[in-house]
């Protein structure tokens, strides 16, 4: 972990950690592998910092000028990238990793993902049909992801019992304070992966690959990167397109409400269709 980072509430930082390492090894290697043995998530380390700031520029008066982040105990954070490796480690054994993520993927980056959408749209160029690109983007998705989906991929992993034990634990009784002056306020947070948490990228890949898994009509392709979804439909004409296209919309929109999620309105649905020779 990057150093000369702000702790969270308790006030400890990477370097005394460091320290603390550094003269006793032990005390760290045998709280952790408590905490793995016993299925606890220390308390103490789900508490959140909460720090506002006001987006330059951006009329303070409005919700939407402040930029909030959260900032955890790095005690916990430790813990937290320890269950990173072990899942991965797990999810990778168990070919859990769809090859059709692109985001918080080791190898995978922007790159890789847009030459395998341009793969996806030369066979309709080679094959000269039309070709129709669907864009959504999933609101909120770490605020908003549904913990219980997240177990549930675990558990269809075959997630060893101690680990996901961990986890459970991990996702009760966090909680949010905002300091301001003398006064705090609590939040409790009973949704979503913490907001600056090692795992919260992975657990959401968890879900969002079950979307990737859905059946598609023939000649569709999908793909995701992090939250954002591309789906490429080539067909004979523009009325088989559009037929699946809707069958697409209605088995994602059908996948979101089984997952608890929602579709970002603010951003449009992107149609583009690509003809041999021109566009």
């Amino acid at each position: 972990m990057k150093k000369k980072k702000a702790p969270g509430i308790d006030g400890i930082s990477i370097e005394i950690i460091k320290e603390l390492h550094d003269m006793n090894p032990d005390i760290l290697h045998y709280t952790y592998n408590k905490c793995l043995e016993l299925g606890i998530f220390p308390e103490t380390w789900k508490k959140g910092k909460l720090i506002i700031f006001n987006k330059p520029g951006k009329d303070p008066s409005l919700p939407n000028a402040y930029r909030p982040i959260c900032l955890l105990s790095v005690l916990g954070k430790f813990l937290d990238k320890l269950l990173v490796f072990r899942i991965t480690h797990l999810l990778h054994k168990n070919n859990k990793l769809h090859k059709q993520q692109h985001g918080f993927r080791n190898g995978r980056s922007c790159e890789t993902a847009n030459f395998r959408l341009w793969q996806a749209i030369n066979i309709a160029l080679q094959e000269r049909v039309p070709v129709t690109l669907l864009s959504l983007d999933v609101q909120g998705e770490f605020d908003s992801v549904w913990r219980t989906s997240i177990l549930f991929q675990l558990t269809q992993a075959n997630c060893r019992q101690n680990i996901f034990n961990l986890v459970r634990n991990y996702f009760t009784n966090r909680s949010i304070h905002y300091f301001q002056d003398e006064e705090v306020w609590n939040f409790d947070n009973q949704r979503g992966v913490p907001q600056g948490s090692c795992s919260g990228p992975l657990f959401w890949n968890l879900v969002m690959d079950t979307a990737l898994d859905l059946p598609l009509p023939q000649g569709s392709h999908i793909q995701a990167y992090a939250d954002d979804i591309i789906v490429v439909i080539r067909g004979k004409d523009k009325e088989e397109i559009e037929r699946k296209g809707n069958a697409i919309l209605e088995k994602l929109l059908v996948w979101s409400a089984e997952h608890k999620l929602s579709f970002n309105i603010q951003k449009n649905i992107s149609n583009s269709y690509y003809f041999w020779g021109k566009t």
